[in-house]
């Protein structure tokens, strides 16, 4: 009784004196802990399928958040009460997203008065435009805003946005959020989206989330490609290991939202073998050599190696290519998972980057997210990802691009000289009989005088100046050799043609 009497006390400022709204009405209140029943199943179920509508159809809402209602807010600058609130553990919990998401009409209680969000938004205008101090702030508070209102229809149209709700609008909505329950984000998620929610909830909970992204066609805008490429776990059923299991995520990579497809940017087609997509790819190999090389001369070679590389493209552009940081992350946690490296020498699989963008070597920085997979080949490849093979392509390495290159040429010098035939020759393959083996170990020092004397005296001006240039920085004439061993072991991707951005792939 003390907490409905304080309840009542709260929202007596919105009541007329008869305790009506004003228009002798009755006043009902909604509070989820009251009002949704636990027990029956049924009573549970049908709950859960309409959560959205009392706070879409409610004439106010009021936020009760226990940090706010320590504030006085009449002492405080209108853009300090936003950042307040936009910081404030209400916009850490999920299920209140639907609270300032769908309002018509939202409040939100600070120590002695309630303060409406519309006028704050009015009031953020007038600072953004009238002072200068505090414009930055502005800005950032009136971004925060509109994410979280632009499922407000009637906002959206009256700030000219009218962006529609698309996945990207709730991806955007969820950054930093967290729930309890995980079974319950499909039902907020499909609620904001308008979906059938008695969909979602027929069947086991462990599955609503398949069950969400089966209706996601009918969202506009549909799916985005960038989906693909969500650093996030992902559903195990066939047909949709595409899909992200959660939008609850955030890692120390920058976050990539799921963006909204252009015109000329199709979303994905959902299929029973996978999400059907248009995107640009990129072949690539890893250079065989013989087996009697020596497999690490010097100990210059480390573990941190497998997981990145250096990747010549066909008009002799470098690219370094690695695992995104969730995709490592998996990597150290699952050990038998295979190396970056490991997987490419396997010869009997042909394997592609997906890009989740064409490159464009024209740009002055250019890093784009990458899935290495198997192509089968055909007119709609079928391809399967998983998180471990998540990568990162950029095609700007600066001047250690021309060193690479003149690495590169050089190995060809050293391939075709008569001690690689000597290497061969002696047919050694195994590592520990290499160190053992005298001869062998004569030939290795005669490699790396030859590799030494190959560095020194490169007649390249352009290969030279970038040795230089490299030299403010660290030993780069040793990081020169090093990379000359790297092209003449095969350590460095080589990719092919790249695919037009229009080739059809089915990936799950």
């Amino acid at each position: 009784m003390c907490q409905l009497r304080r309840l009542h006390e709260l929202i007596a400022p919105f009541l007329g004196t008869d305790g009506s709204t004003g228009q002798g009405h009755n006043v009902f209140i909604w509070l989820d802990t009251l009002c949704c029943p636990v027990e029956p199943p049924e009573a549970k179920r049908m709950a859960l399928s309409q959560m959205h509508r009392p706070y879409r159809d409610a004439a106010r809402v009021l936020v009760l958040d226990s940090s706010l209602q320590k504030v006085k807010s009449s002492r405080l600058h209108p853009t300090e009460i936003c950042l307040r609130i936009f910081t404030s553990g209400w916009m850490r919990r999920m299920w209140t997203l639907q609270e300032g998401a769908l309002a018509r009409n939202l409040w939100f209680q600070f120590k002695h008065a309630p303060v409406n969000i519309k006028r704050l938004w009015i009031e953020l205008c007038e600072t953004y435009i009238s002072d200068v101090g505090r414009r930055g702030l502005a800005f950032d508070a009136m971004s925060v805003y509109q994410g979280l209102r632009v499922f407000n229809r009637q906002e959206t149209v009256l700030h000219g946005a009218n962006l529609g709700i698309s996945l990207s609008a709730v991806d955007y909505a969820l950054r930093y959020r967290a729930v309890s329950v995980a079974t319950d984000e499909p039902l907020l998620i499909g609620g904001l989206l308008n979906l059938d929610l008695t969909y979602i909830l027929d069947g086991p909970e462990s599955s609503r989330m398949e069950r969400l992204w089966s209706l996601a066609p009918l969202v506009k805008r549909g799916i985005p490609k960038s989906v693909l490429f969500r650093s996030s776990p992902k559903l195990c059923q066939p047909g949709f290991r595409w899909a992200p299991a959660t939008l609850l995520t955030f890692h120390e990579e920058p976050r990539e939202e799921l963006r909204i497809p252009v015109a000329e940017d199709e979303p994905g087609v959902l299929t029973a073998a996978g999400l059907r997509v248009h995107l640009a790819a990129l072949p690539i190999t890893i250079p065989s050599t013989a087996q009697s090389l020596p497999k690490n001369p010097w100990g210059i070679f480390n573990g941190e190696t497998d997981d990145c590389m250096f990747c010549r493209y066909e008009d002799s552009t470098w690219l370094y290519v690695s695992r995104a940081h969730f995709a490592r992350q998996v990597h150290r946690i699952d050990t038998k998972s295979p190396t970056l490296r490991s997987l490419l020498q396997n010869e009997s699989k042909r394997y592609t980057l997906l890009l989740a963008r064409p490159l464009n070597f024209d740009q002055s920085v250019e890093v784009t997210k990458a899935l290495l997979v198997h192509d089968g080949g055909g007119p709609t490849r079928t391809v399967e990802i998983s998180l471990d093979t998540m990568l990162t392509v950029n095609t700007k390495v600066g001047s250690l691009g021309v060193m690479l290159e003149g690495a590169y040429q050089a190995s060809r010098t050293l391939l075709a000289d008569k001690i690689t035939q000597q290497f061969t020759d002696l047919a050694i393959e195994d590592e520990s009989e290499q160190k053992q083996h005298p001869v062998y170990q004569n030939l290795v020092a005669s490699l790396a005088t030859k590799i030494r004397s190959m560095a020194e005296n490169m007649d390249d001006a352009k290969v030279r100046e970038a040795i230089e240039f490299n030299g403010r920085h660290g030993n780069a004439a040793a990081l020169f050799q090093s990379l000359i061993v790297n092209a003449y072991l095969g350590h460095y991707g080589q990719l092919g043609r790249m695919l037009p951005s229009d080739t059809e792939w089915c990936v799950d």
